[in-house]
């Protein structure tokens, strides 16, 4: 049992369970910087979905090296950024679909598509929101 995130994350480390986040809204410099922060650990990949010139600024001021990562330039973001994260999460291109720079509701029509497949037989979907 897990008692803390300490654990959680000593452990994703040691056993290299190194998960592919596609951000949805990476232009959102507090999401985007919990990528950075989660990838210099170790612990994801990322794949950054959004306005790529601002994304690359904030890469920028955060000192990191944006050719650490794969971007898809999506200006408009909103609902078609998560849109092309699910569809990366059904392609199998990434693990986990990530909220980032839109209105949580353009976020969740497109987790909520069932075309994406989130949704199981069982009506059963889990979200997690770390303040």
């Amino acid at each position: 049992m897990f008692r803390n995130f300490a654990e959680i994350e000593r452990f994703i480390t040691s056993a290299g369970h190194k998960k592919t986040i596609a951000l949805a809204g990476s232009h959102d410099a507090d999401a985007l910087l919990s990528v950075v922060e989660a990838r210099r650990k170790g612990v994801i990949n990322a794949c950054l979905i959004g306005d790529e010139q601002k994304t690359r600024e904030l890469l920028k001021q955060f000192d990191e090296d944006a050719g650490n990562y794969r971007f898809v330039d999506e200006p408009v973001g909103g609902r078609a950024a998560a849109n092309i994260a699910c569809q990366m999460v059904k392609d199998k291109q990434a693990d986990m679909p990530m909220k980032g720079g839109m209105q949580t509701s353009e976020f969740m029509r497109a987790i909520l598509d069932k075309s994406y497949g989130f949704i199981a037989d069982k009506g059963l979907l889990c979200q997690a929101t770390v303040l």
